[in-house]
């Protein structure tokens, strides 16, 4: 007896056959790749941290991971940053843009932290007016979702007041700049960026006064800055070391040398021991 087709062929269902065009998609594990970065970075390992985030890049390519593809690269432009290779950064900012595009992933927190780490890049070489147009396009969506004690809120509105400052927009700035130190007020151990804060609204008085006129503004703020750094219940981690590290040649800058000197020892000291 004759068989037919249908009594070898198992019933498909046509909504669910797969489009033989379509390419296979493998997600690369970022859970594994951003501790790893943090590992690098927090034993300033910065060529093994390059070469890392250059892998997965490709792998997330090979495996057609475009979720993937665009979280490396807002890792990638954040650290061609911190390295100073702007021709890298700006290229890493590009193509997140460009995925961020084809993803349509934009009206939700972790998509439009691309506009926040693209700004950081911006407002980095130079392209402050660029840096506030990326901040203000993240805004409406981290206000929409994020709560009042989110710390990504806080250093969006830190960072947004830095870029005003640059383009001379100061009354703006230090409008963002009461509403970071408020948010992050809010948030456990928030005083490391409660200081970063401060001694970036000491430099906006100085370029808004002058030296003379905003001497008294400036002592302030660098003073309030100092005792939240020096608090004794802020954890002396990898990421303690890299904010104050920041904020060391601000001190100095200023005239707070002593001070400098001590927390510029401090930073060294919590990176030797992470690297014992």
């Amino acid at each position: 007896m004759a068989i037919n087709k249908e009594d070898y062929e198992e019933p498909r269902c046509a909504l669910c056959m797969k489009n033989p065009n379509e390419k296979e998609v493998i997600p690369i594990d970022m859970r594994r790749v951003t501790e790893k970065l943090d590992d690098y970075l927090n034993k300033q390992q910065w060529a093994a941290a390059e070469k890392h985030l250059e892998y997965w890049l490709e792998t997330a390519r090979f495996q057609n991971d475009l979720k993937g593809e665009f979280s490396v690269q807002n890792e990638i432009m954040g650290l061609k940053r911190k390295l100073g290779k702007k021709d890298d950064a700006l290229n890493a900012a590009s193509e997140a843009l460009k995925l961020s595009e084809l993803l349509g992933n934009t009206d939700s927190v972790g998509g439009s932290t691309v506009f926040v780490n693209c700004g950081t890049v911006y407002e980095a070489f130079d392209m402050a007016d660029d840096a506030v147009l990326m901040y203000k396009k993240a805004q409406p969506v981290y206000e929409k979702y994020l709560k009042e004690d989110s710390p990504k809120l806080g250093g969006l509105y830190n960072n947004l007041a830095m870029a005003l400052a640059l383009t001379g927009d100061f009354d703006e700035a230090f409008l963002y700049y009461n509403k970071a130190i408020e948010v992050m007020g809010k948030v456990e151990n928030g005083k490391i960026e409660q200081a970063l804060t401060y001694l970036n609204m000491a430099d906006a008085y100085q370029a808004q006064l002058g030296l003379e006129e905003a001497a008294e503004k400036v002592d302030q703020c660098l003073d309030t800055a100092q005792k939240l750094l020096d608090d004794p219940g802020l954890p002396h981690s990898g990421y303690y070391a890299y904010m104050a590290d920041k904020c060391v040649e601000c001190f100095r800058y200023h005239g707070y040398f002593f001070y400098a000197n001590e927390l510029e020892n401090r930073v060294k000291a919590i990176y030797e021991g992470l690297k014992a």
